[in-house]
């Protein structure tokens, strides 16, 4: 179980400008090729009222992420994978059912970094940056090689812990994966785990 140091972005009233273009998701005729790499991971999120929840990895150039919005691997919640805190009031909120849900993507080779997570609800939206406030000096480095599934493991996001929780719950299900990526059949390749440490 892991803790990182966030800072919370000035809540935004549109979603307009976050859902941007990103790295090219896996497909049924996705082919490894060799001067490209694949990424895997899995994504849950565990929320109030918010109704998405994603995950963006960046590229780095040198010690802070790249600005071109083609460098990132981004992915939003589905309904299987967004969780709601039981009781308390929230109706119509049961998690039966719901699961960590995979995501699988074509990338550039080389450093990545877990970015930041985000939420959206109530027409407002809250990032939650894994990275420097004062210098964007990313927390979560991992290095991507070429030719290879690189799976960074599975991510689960509190948009709202209580003291001394977590934010993000880091772990690893290689069984799980490898059977989403099954789901490819022409996707093959050396896999490779790359785990992610967030370290302030």
């Amino acid at each position: 179980m892991l803790k990182a140091v966030f800072w919370r972005l000035a809540p935004f009233l549109l979603l307009t400008g976050c859902l941007r273009p990103a790295e090219p998701p896996v497909t049924a005729e996705t082919v490894l090729q060799p001067n490209k790499a694949i990424v895997v991971h899995g994504f849950v999120c565990l929320a109030f009222s918010e109704t998405m929840c994603t995950i963006e990895f960046g590229r780095l150039i040198g010690d802070g992420f790249s600005e071109t919005d083609s460098q990132r691997i981004y992915a939003a919640t589905r309904p299987e994978n967004l969780l709601r805190y039981a009781g308390w009031g929230l109706p119509g909120a049961p998690n039966v059912g719901k699961k960590m849900g995979y995501y699988a993507h074509v990338v550039e080779p080389g450093p990545y970094a877990l970015k930041l997570f985000s939420t959206f609800g109530n027409s407002r939206t809250h990032n939650y940056f894994l990275a420097s406030k004062e210098t964007n000096r990313p927390f979560a480095r991992v290095d991507i090689e070429a030719g290879k599934i690189n799976y960074l493991g599975d991510f689960t996001f509190n948009s709202t812990p209580f003291k001394d929780q977590p934010r993000v719950i880091h772990g690893e299900d290689r069984p799980a994966a490898e059977a989403y990526l099954a789901t490819f059949p022409k996707l093959t390749g050396e896999w490779v785990v790359k785990p992610v440490r967030i370290e302030p």
